[in-house]
């Protein structure tokens, strides 16, 4: 059982004249957070994904406009276990999901 997660910045486009013009600016957008559940049975090379979860920046919590986000997410899963549970923290509503998992 894996958890992965990724954020995902779109760059714009931008013209540097000068080095000391960029130094301040962020060019980069954050667009969306994107997490994966996977299954790894018996330490295959191959994983499947069983769940996907999709959290645009809107959905990001900010406690001032120049704030940086921090979104966490973690994975309860014992050995053994029917279900995984994922919490997903740091938005404006969390989420938390079961996932049932694949027999053996």
């Amino acid at each position: 059982m894996e958890l992965y997660g990724k954020e995902v910045n779109r760059r714009k486009p931008f013209f540097v004249p000068t080095v000391l013009f960029t130094m301040h600016k962020n060019y980069d957008e954050l667009v969306r957070y994107e997490f994966f559940l996977l299954w790894r049975p018996g330490g295959a090379p191959r994983a499947t994904v069983l769940k996907q979860w999709t959290v645009p920046a809107e959905a990001v919590y900010l406690a001032s406009a120049d704030s940086v986000p921090f979104v966490q997410a973690f994975l309860q899963y014992t050995a053994g276990a029917e279900s995984a549970t994922v919490t997903i923290n740091g938005l404006k509503q969390p989420i938390t999901d079961t996932v049932p998992l694949p027999r053996r």
